[in-house]
């Protein structure tokens, strides 16, 4: 199965040890991932904003595991195009 995610999803799986970390594990378990490509960037700068605020700690800040799930990223033809 495929599925889309996005940001929230990811971090939810990172960081969240309560019900929604858990829904998030499991809907990305096993499954093959797709997102938009600043997907990596959004969730680093999460991170790393929730680490500025003392909610998480600079080991839970690393991406390393957004780095080791796989996800194929995908952009939008002439989304950045100016009019």
């Amino acid at each position: 199965m495929s599925i889309v995610i996005d940001s929230s999803v990811v971090v939810a799986a990172l960081i969240d040890n309560g019900p929604g970390g858990e829904w998030a594990e499991h809907t990305i378990e096993g499954k093959t991932h797709y997102a938009p490509e600043l997907l990596r960037v959004e969730v680093t700068n999460i991170l790393r904003r929730f680490e500025g605020a003392k909610q998480i700690t600079t080991p839970e800040a690393t991406a390393v595991r957004l780095m080791e799930i796989e996800i194929e990223l995908f952009s939008r033809p002439g989304a950045c195009a100016v009019p």
